[in-house]
């Protein structure tokens, strides 16, 4: 039995239609055995960027800089805290003074004392120096005393007393005497107590050596 021409068309048709079933087919097949072959969506991985030679060079100096900075604040606040912790030591300094005690003639009466109220107040390197010569009577003589105010006082009532210096019954003699550092108040007196009727005329040449210290 010979087929229409309609039928001949169906069945042409039908079997495009098949075939393209089959090739479908296997692309779907060939898809699920390799997924990632044909997957659009896939994520692409970049290769890594290096990064550009100045911006190296820009951090190196920025990071050069920083450290720079640390040390310099480091180096002043050491030096800060040692200038801190070191000790004021002022600058002393020592001026010396000479004045004069007596100069020239004197007359001491008869069973009579003369002599010089000293007063030291904040010296060092105390000293005085001079020299002394009696005239009168028959033996030109006198006593010349120098002690602080308590010592003078028990040497005028001749009770036992700490001197600097006694020359004893003399016609001359030299002073040449060390005081000590300390607020005080001397007294070099010329006696002629001994003598109750003679005056004497006495020439004298002292002088009184200090230094003052003053800080800076």
């Amino acid at each position: 039995m010979e087929l229409s021409d309609e039928q001949k068309k169906r069945i042409l048709e039908e079997e495009h239609q098949r075939l393209a079933e089959e090739q479908y087919r296997t692309q779907v097949r060939q898809e699920l055995q390799n997924p990632t072959a044909t997957n659009p969506t896939s994520p692409v991985v970049e290769p890594p960027k290096t990064a550009k030679r100045g911006a190296g060079k820009t951090l190196a100096i920025v990071l050069f800089v920083i450290i720079g900075a640390i040390a310099a604040l480091v180096f002043i606040a050491r030096s800060s805290m040692q200038k801190a912790s070191e000790p004021y030591a002022p600058s002393v300094i020592a001026t010396k003074h000479t004045e004069k005690i007596g100069t020239g003639q004197f007359v001491v009466a008869a069973g009579k004392v003369f002599y010089y109220r000293i007063p030291i107040n904040d010296v060092r390197d105390i000293r005085i120096v001079g020299h002394f010569l009696a005239l009168g009577g028959q033996g030109n003589d006198i006593d010349v005393v120098l002690a602080d105010e308590t010592n003078f006082g028990l040497w005028m009532d001749r009770q036992p007393a700490k001197v600097y210096y006694q020359s004893g019954r003399a016609t001359s003699g030299d002073i040449d005497v060390k005081l000590s550092p300390m607020n005080a108040t001397y007294y070099l007196c010329f006696d002629n107590r001994f003598s109750v009727i003679s005056a004497k005329t006495v020439n004298a040449d002292l002088t009184l050596y200090y230094s003052k210290v003053t800080l800076k």
